[in-house]
């Protein structure tokens, strides 16, 4: 038995099996294949789209780490003296020092900077302050 005489036997076997196929599949069956590795390309480039838009703005976007992340974030007063006293942010207790008034435990600040291990806060004003009477009054009523 010659070996190109088996080859082109099996050449012509595969040629002829796959004309056999292509006469079974019909005008419909290509359309819905076409149909559906269009939809495939469609979502694998959204996907790669979302991908490179996430990459992109993820380099835009600022530095959280180190001091300058700290500034312009509230911080809540734990223990106040005057104008220092310790704050809490971001479940870490720092030691901190007003830049204008006095703290008060359970106080809202604003971090201005940070100077070594110490934050220079601002207090922020409570809104309602004046009316703690009526919004005393009111929580024992609803409670």
């Amino acid at each position: 038995m010659d070996l190109t005489t088996s080859g082109a036997n099996l050449a012509q076997a595969v040629a002829a099996s796959n004309a056999t196929v292509a006469g079974l599949v019909d005008a419909a069956d290509r359309a819905v294949a076409v149909s559906g590795a269009l939809a495939i390309g469609l979502l694998a480039a959204a996907g790669l789209w979302r991908l490179c838009y996430r990459a992109w703005r993820s380099w835009r976007a600022p530095s959280i780490l180190g001091a300058e992340a700290l500034v312009g974030r509230r911080a809540t007063v734990r223990r106040a003296t005057g104008k220092t006293g310790w704050v809490l942010l971001d479940g870490a207790l720092w030691q901190a020092r007003s830049s204008s008034r006095p703290l008060r435990a359970h106080q809202t600040v604003r971090v201005l900077a940070v100077e070594g291990l110490e934050l220079v806060v601002d207090p922020e004003e409570q809104q309602g302050e004046g009316g703690g009477a009526v919004v005393t009054a009111l929580r024992a009523r609803w409670r």
